[in-house]
């Protein structure tokens, strides 16, 4: 699946701003797979998965 997803993201650039790091594309998309599979709110997302905010 990740194949067919990839190509579709924008190509990140370089950071001229400051704030948060980039989260990368691929955990980005697992947690939004994941909030919407189980219908969890994001921000009683389980960090024992990764999904550390």
């Amino acid at each position: 699946m990740w194949s067919l997803v990839e190509p579709l993201l924008p190509v990140s650039g370089s950071r001229l701003v400051e704030g948060r790091p980039r989260v990368p594309d691929r955990q980005r998309s697992c947690r939004i797979l994941f909030v919407l599979h189980t219908g969890i709110q994001s921000e009683y997302l389980p960090q024992e998965l990764g999904f550390a905010a």
